[in-house]
């Protein structure tokens, strides 16, 4: 399955080469935060938020890719 994070590493790449260490959600939003987990892979980069939204995000990302493998 394609991960969907083509066009955006391509306009990443295109801005830089350098590598991106760290992505902050500030807090969880459904349109934004899921899928996190593939932009990690992709750029080796830690997630940082509060203890509260990473917990959301976790299970989350968990549910979304559950529910694309079904």
């Amino acid at each position: 399955m394609a991960s969907g994070t083509g066009p955006a590493r391509d306009l990443i790449r295109g801005i830089s080469d350098k590598p991106i260490q760290y992505v902050p959600p500030i807090h969880f939003h459904a349109a934004k935060v899921p899928g996190a987990s593939v932009y990690s892979s992709e750029f080796a980069t830690e997630s940082i938020a509060n203890q509260g939204t990473q917990e959301i995000i976790v299970e989350r990302d968990k549910q979304m890719w559950a529910t694309l493998q079904a």
